[in-house]
């Protein structure tokens, strides 16, 4: 689902940041289609060029600082890749975790249904006083059971989707702090080496 067209400069900074870990080059295009805004490329580029100048100037300021201070704060954002890479597979975990034990929850009240539905076919066919009755009470019974079959069928889906954008989701998140831990480690060994 497209997101409204107004957008702040926090929203593409974060979306420029996320580019660039993931080693995509930051475009106009490339910010609209990760923010999946309706949003154009013309307003798009003030915020993605003001990104860019205080990217420039953060890595300045950055550089004129002594080496001690660089590798101190090298080695501050490595921790901070590896507390942020636990946390997000923690929580990926227990989302997926809550899935699983909402799917079983989804599953036991299907079952519930079921049982429910068939208690009322076995009180209906009991209590139907002709074959005729008899008939159409178990006609609406089987059309209840197959609706029920296709609400399970379509839950089942739902979840097992759910399931598997969280497992990617779970995934990607891993992959991109892993970038973003070799890419810091990389500049430690860089800048350990001068």
């Amino acid at each position: 689902m497209p997101r409204k067209a107004s957008i702040t400069q926090d929203d593409v900074s974060a979306a420029c940041d996320a580019l660039e870990v993931a080693e995509v080059n930051v475009t106009r295009r490339a910010v609209r289609e990760h923010l999946q805004t309706t949003a154009s490329e013309t307003t798009l580029g003030p915020l993605v060029d003001a990104w860019r100048r205080s990217s420039e100037v953060a890595s300045k300021d950055f550089d004129a600082l002594p080496e001690a201070q660089q590798v101190s704060i090298k080695r501050m954002i490595g921790r901070m890749a590896g507390t942020m890479r636990d946390h997000y597979e923690s929580s990926s975990s227990k989302r997926v975790d809550e899935l699983r034990i909402v799917t079983q929850k989804m599953e036991a009240d299907a079952e519930e249904d079921r049982l429910v539905i068939a208690e009322k076919v076995d009180a209906l066919a009991k209590s139907a006083a002709t074959a005729e009755q008899l008939l159409a009470d178990l006609r609406q019974a089987e059309s209840q059971v197959a609706a029920a079959d296709a609400r399970i069928a379509i839950l089942e889906q739902s979840v097992t989707k759910q399931t598997e954008r969280a497992d990617l989701a779970h995934q990607q998140v891993v992959e991109l702090v892993g970038r973003l831990g070799r890419r810091v480690q990389e500049q430690l060994e860089l800048t350990m080496d001068d």
